[in-house]
């Protein structure tokens, strides 16, 4: 079972290699998938989405827990992005969608800790509430989505929401690829 990348490799799904994942794949399959099943009044990709969630962490977080939150949905450049409710109903998915995960954290050498891991998941699930309301036709239903009570107090609700530039597929593109290379030489000048 495999797909055809945009860099023109063959990505095996059952047996991933790290070396064959690639940040251009990721970066460009990201930008040209619409959150929400585009579902939304306004075009927003996965990877703008992935740029804000990264954006939404803590400056004294480490370079690896900033780059798994830049790198949280690169799994589906490769498995495409199914909705939380039909992911659920799928155990196979989750599983091909783990070892592509293992494998992008092996290619690019992170590894979040388990609090970092907590917080960007918190500010997933807080960009998602933020995209919600401000982007699907009928925001009250966002209020139906059985989120964690805290979810407003833990980030800055503003500063989010003036994120959603709802960027072409080119720009976002290039916002990913550009807080990824800035992440990457963050990390060499540490070394």
């Amino acid at each position: 079972m495999w797909i055809q990348t945009k860099t023109g490799r063959k990505f095996d799904l059952t047996h991933v290699d790290p070396f064959d994942v690639d940040i251009e794949d990721i970066a460009h399959a990201l930008s040209m998938q619409c959150r929400f099943n585009g579902h939304t009044n306004r075009f927003l990709s996965v990877a703008e989405h992935s740029v804000n969630v990264m954006a939404l962490m803590p400056r004294t977080m480490s370079v690896d827990g900033r780059l798994a939150a830049l790198l949280h949905d690169a799994p589906e450049a490769y498995v495409g992005d199914l909705i939380s409710p039909i992911k659920g109903a799928m155990p196979e998915f989750r599983r091909i969608e783990a070892r592509v995960e293992r494998a992008i954290e092996r290619r690019f050498n992170f590894t979040a800790t388990y609090d970092e891991a907590v917080l960007i998941k918190r500010a997933d699930i807080f960009m998602a509430w933020i995209e919600g309301k401000n982007l699907l036709n009928n925001s009250a239903l966002v209020n139906e989505w059985n989120l964690p009570t805290d979810i407003e107090h833990r980030f800055d609700e503003a500063k989010a929401t003036s994120h959603l530039y709802c960027l072409s597929p080119k720009e976002a593109k290039e916002q990913f690829y550009i807080t990824f290379r800035s992440l990457m030489r963050e990390r060499r000048a540490m070394q």
